[in-house]
């Protein structure tokens, strides 16, 4: 999970370096400090996630951060020249959360259950018992 994690990393620099929360006198655009706190928190909520290993927790964080990182943009929250990097570099995130495994299947199928044993082969044996 390093690329994932590294992933995460290379989010919360393109937030560092969009210049979360505008200073005084800033000549380039900035994310409002209150969007690059959220975005950044949830970054960090998956980051922690892939770290324990718990990749649906992961994927589902991953997802809820481009859902906030889509509603800031249509919000008109974020500057028009840091929407495409940062929903580009979300996008990445979101990338390279490994897909959780299925479950493996159960032994038991439901048509199974219950019926095991059942009536199978018993009838031809008492049916050759009773013949002799």
């Amino acid at each position: 999970m390093p690329r994932a994690s590294s992933t995460a990393c290379s989010v919360l620099a393109a937030l560092a370096l969009a210049g979360c929360g505008s200073g005084a006198g800033s000549e380039s655009p900035a994310l409002p400090e209150e969007v690059g706190t959220l975005l950044a928190e949830k970054t960090d909520d998956v980051t922690a996630s892939l770290e324990s290993g718990d990749l649906s927790e992961a994927r589902a964080q991953a997802l809820e951060l481009r859902s906030s990182a889509v509603r800031a943009i249509e919000s008109g929250r974020v500057p028009p020249e840091l929407r495409r990097p940062l929903l580009a570099a979300v996008n990445r995130l979101v990338a390279s959360v490994p897909t959780p495994s299925p479950p493996p299947p159960t032994e038991e199928t439901d048509e199974d259950e219950g019926n095991k044993g059942k009536g199978k082969g018993k009838d031809k044996e008492k049916d050759g018992e009773d013949d002799d």
